[in-house]
């Protein structure tokens, strides 16, 4: 329900925006508009799908169209960008064929769901009583508004460089943007999946577990995403310079100023998830609130003054500020805290992987930069610096027991966590 109200306002302000913000940019971005629209109608009937397979403890189901969704995305996006030379349109087609995909797979394991017998949870006799329905709209209030703000956060640094630039820095921003987002998709899986854990944990009032579970989760995370976006920092004008070309490389700078909130990004995300299994969602709104409003505020001082990058400074800044005030409420709730030693020796290792990943790229410079060569620094540079990591990362310790039991437990039920397992090779 709550994600097929968010879809309903926000489709309802791109129809009327389409026609109104013609005249009000002086830009050409109608088209645009129309397109965001069709993304959005999908998102009504997909998030309906998604939100029954929640309902029957799909959990696994919904990852998997999940990640089908934004690999079509991005393979889509890049090839109409690129090869068919789209620009912005080509961006936003290759979200429609996401959308597709993953309206497509969410129907066909809804279809199988609903042929097999419904789960035997508690949870679900009376399910219709009045007075369960009536906390269920009083509950998913909050979390429509958290949905719909995070929805305007992302697409904030859009409309405001739309007003103050050209529909080339749209371009190039949002390809910045997306480079940087695509990681949280896979920190979310994980999250999402550790969601019912914590909160059935908290529901029999065993808060040790619960807090081990989110400790736990947090270094699984931060285990092999810290050096990801280490990596991604000092090889992000090569890669977008090999897949978008020359004009799109002046957005690296944009995702260097965007990366390090990937650093805190998963210990906001983790807190946010562990107020939501304690039913806070009303504290979650209101730091989503504050944080949307920062991002708002800040981007229209920054942009006109230093154009796509101050759109970037503004949303970096506002990912960290909601992960630091997520972080605080959530050890305030739960008595959760982050292992600072654990972080400091990821930040090492990450460190290291940055620096072995930015030496290698360097000194095969004189190989040139034609696309073969090109791909194959950027492969030898990041396999290379991954492979220093890895080394490191095996010779110091990061888990206590308790945690390593916990997230063997979570790879049993999250391939996702299970293949991050195994490339640590824990």
């Amino acid at each position: 329900t709550a994600k097929i109200g968010m879809a309903l306002m926000l489709g309802a302000l791109l129809y009327i925006s389409a026609g109104m913000l013609q005249d009000f940019f002086d830009k050409p971005i109608e088209p645009l508009m129309e397109i965001a629209a069709i993304v959005l109608a999908l998102n009504i009937l997909g998030g309906a799908f998604q939100g029954i397979l929640r309902g029957y403890q799909r959990m696994g189901a919904m990852a998997v169209a999940n990640v089908a969704r934004d690999t079509i995305w991005a393979v889509t996006a890049i090839g109409l960008v690129v090869v068919a030379d789209l620009g912005p349109e080509g961006a936003l087609w290759g979200m429609v064929a996401g959308a597709i995909i993953w309206l497509i797979i969410s129907l066909v394991i809804l279809v199988q769901v609903l042929r097999s017998d419904p789960p035997e949870d508690p949870h679900l006799v009376n399910r219709y009583d009045r007075r369960v329905v009536m906390a269920l709209v009083t509950f998913g209030i909050p979390v429509l508004l958290s949905k719909l703000l995070f929805m305007v956060f992302d697409w904030t640094g859009t409309y405001v460089i739309a007003y103050f630039g050209t529909v080339e820095d749209v371009s190039i921003y949002n390809i910045a943007f997306g480079i940087v987002a695509i990681p949280l998709i896979l920190i979310k899986a994980i999250g999402v999946a550790m969601l019912p854990a914590m909160s059935h944990a908290y529901g029999e009032e065993r808060l040790g577990l619960m807090r081990t579970l989110w400790g736990g989760s947090l270094k699984l995370i931060n285990s092999l995403f810290m050096p990801l976006t280490a990596m991604l920092m000092v090889l992000a004008a090569p890669a977008i310079l090999l897949i978008y070309g020359m004009d799109y490389v002046p957005g690296a700078l944009s995702v260097l100023i965007l990366a390090p909130y990937l650093l805190v990004r998963p210990t906001g995300l983790m807190s946010t998830q562990i107020l939501a299994a304690m039913a806070l969602q009303k504290l979650i709104f209101k730091v989503n609130m504050v944080s949307v409003g920062y991002n708002i505020a800040v981007s229209i001082i920054l942009v006109p003054m230093i154009g796509i990058e101050g759109a970037a400074l503004a949303a970096s800044s506002a990912f960290i500020i909601n992960s630091v005030l997520m972080y605080h409420y959530a050890r305030r709730e739960s008595g959760v805290d982050v292992d600072n030693g654990a972080m400091t020796r990821l930040l090492v290792g990450s460190a290291l992987a940055m620096v072995v990943a930015g030496g290698v790229f360097l000194v095969t410079d004189p190989l040139g930069q034609g696309f073969l060569v090109l791909l194959v620094r950027l492969a030898g540079a990041g396999l290379l610096g991954l492979g220093a990591y890895l080394l490191y990362y095996r010779r110091v310790t990061v888990f206590t027991e308790e945690e390593m039991e916990n997230v063997m437990a979570v790879a049993e039920h999250s391939k996702l966590a299970g293949l991050i397992l195994r490339i640590l090779r824990i």
